[in-house]
């Protein structure tokens, strides 16, 4: 009996499907002519690789479809490297596949075959024996693993004889709560080296990082958490040169880590010591031959190894006898020099001037000098590494001049450089 269908399927494009379609029973002659009969269905699934689709023909007859396989077989396979136990592979993608499965025996006729899937139109296959020829297909699959189209043509490549030589010597340096160095021994003719980190000592659910000498940094780790590491060497495009070190362990810090004290911790202030010239009327106001013994006790009692003074007038002081006067932050200085700290200034030019101490019939030249702003630093704490100073933008036109003071100063117990202004 022939019969004639009419598919109208709906889905994604796929091979031709086998429609398995049950006849009506009756009695027939085998001189009787065939009957004809159109149908039509409408699919209630999408179909993928190696499902079934059911529906119903319009003449209400039960049908059941069985999909061909949907994706055509991978071409282009080919080896891209072989070392002594593995050998990389790569073909040419096909659109739409979720993934791949390669087929790979040392027999040319796939007999003993091992597996392997992969995401991506490349991979390697490891655990092979040196010096050995293997045969490999490759089709395409889907997430679950089911077929979607047929093997390739297969190819053959050969593992190699001989690889480098095993790193040795690996070993942690300095933690930090989120990395850890590392350091190993060079092996001769590594072009790159890949590091393996894990939590485990099996080194389950492990992380990978590429170098390329002998040195590391392993980051984004996690605090007060031991870590295993191994090494071996790669080629630039990441094929294993050889197998893996032995396993070396670190430990991260803490988050909470106490840090040591500081032997001689750095000690910086600031001080506004009103200009010696400046007399505002408030009650029980002192000029500062009246208050400079409180500003040297109080600076001697902090005993800061940079402070910046302000309002430290550079104007000579009134009723002072001695060649060319004396300023107030002259003045500061001889005080507490004179109590027992050598307090150097960074600058000690009064003004801008060729003649910088005194602004009468002034040539200008930039000498550093910073008006009342000064900066004092201890010298048997500190070095004083360069200085300098900036003239600020007045704000109202009758505003004094402004200066921004700044040191670069070394600590002397650390060897630290550090930036004051």
């Amino acid at each position: 009996m022939r019969q004639s269908l009419r598919n109208k399927i709906s889905t994604a494009s796929f091979l031709p499907v086998i429609l398995i379609v049950p006849l009506m029973c009756g009695a027939s002659s085998a001189t009787a002519a065939p009957p004809q009969m159109t149908a039509s269905m409408t699919p209630s699934s999408t179909i993928s690789g190696g499902s079934v689709l059911t529906g119903h023909l319009t003449s209400g007859l039960p049908v059941t479809v069985n999909a061909a396989l949907a994706m055509p077989a991978p071409t282009g396979l080919k080896s891209t490297g072989a070392v002594s136990d593995s050998i990389s592979l790569a073909w040419n993608p096909v659109a739409g596949a979720p993934k791949y499965r390669v087929q790979y025996s040392a027999n040319a006729d796939m007999s003993a075959s091992n597996f392997a899937r992969f995401d991506s139109s490349s991979g390697t296959i490891g655990s092979l024996k040196a010096n050995t020829r293997y045969y490999f297909k490759v089709r395409v699959i889907s997430l679950d693993g089911t077929n979607l189209g047929p093997y390739s043509s297969a190819i053959a490549a050969q593992s190699a004889t001989t690889q480098l030589a095993v790193p040795t010597g690996l070993t942690s340096g300095s933690q930090t709560s989120s990395s850890i160095a590392l350091s190993w021994n060079s092996v001769a003719g590594a072009p790159g080296y890949r590091i393996q980190a894990s939590t485990k000592a099996d080194m389950s659910g492990a992380n990978y990082y590429r170098f390329t000498g002998t040195t590391a940094e392993v980051r984004g780790l996690q605090p007060d958490t031991t870590y295993y590491f191994k090494i071996r060497v790669i080629t630039a495009d990441g094929t294993s040169l050889s197998g893996y070190s032995s396993a070396a362990q670190a430990r991260t810090r803490s988050l909470t880590t106490t840090l040591p004290p500081l032997v001689s911790p750095l000690k910086v202030a600031s001080f506004n010591i009103k200009c010696a010239n400046c007399y505002s009327a408030i009650p029980n106001e002192l000029p500062w031959t009246g208050r400079r013994d409180a500003v040297v006790a109080t600076t001697i009692k902090q005993r800061p190894d940079v402070i910046g003074f302000q309002e430290a007038s550079q104007g000579w002081l009134a009723n002072e006898s001695r060649p060319g006067g004396l300023t107030q932050f002259e003045d500061l200085k001889e005080r507490l020099v004179g109590a027992g700290v050598p307090y150097e200034l960074t600058n000690p030019h009064r003004n801008n001037c060729v003649k910088s101490t005194t602004p009468t019939n002034c040539v200008h030249q930039d000498q550093g000098a910073s008006k009342g702003t000064k900066i004092f630093y201890n010298s048997t704490t500190v070095s004083l590494v360069r200085q300098g100073a900036v003239k600020l933008p007045s704000l109202v036109g009758s505003d004094n001049e402004r200066y921004f003071a700044w040191a670069v100063l070394t600590q002397k117990s650390t060897g630290k450089s550090f930036f004051f202004g």
